[in-house]
């Protein structure tokens, strides 16, 4: 789908210079992690058939030494609209 940057930019209330300069910027580090983080949500989700929740999920990474709070976690899962 293909959006004009003019119409877009006027419904988010952003200018067209702000939107330019946000995808100049580099990702932020909270946000890298995020990303690997729900890689591995992601991973564990399908690895037992969509079958595990959000609590599941992150007992399960914290088992397997990924570092994570649930709350981010839970963001994370939440964010990507995962269902068990």
């Amino acid at each position: 789908m293909v959006f004009m940057l003019q119409k877009m930019c006027r419904v988010l209330e952003v200018s067209r210079s702000g939107y330019y300069a946000y995808k100049k910027r580099r990702k932020s580090q909270h946000r890298i992690d995020n990303e690997k983080l729900l890689v591995e949500i992601k991973r564990v989700y399908l690895e037992f058939r969509k079958d595990y929740g959000s609590p599941r999920i992150w007992d399960h990474l914290r088992n397997k030494e990924h570092l994570c709070c649930g709350g981010s976690q839970g963001q994370v899962h939440n964010h990507d609209e995962l269902e068990a």
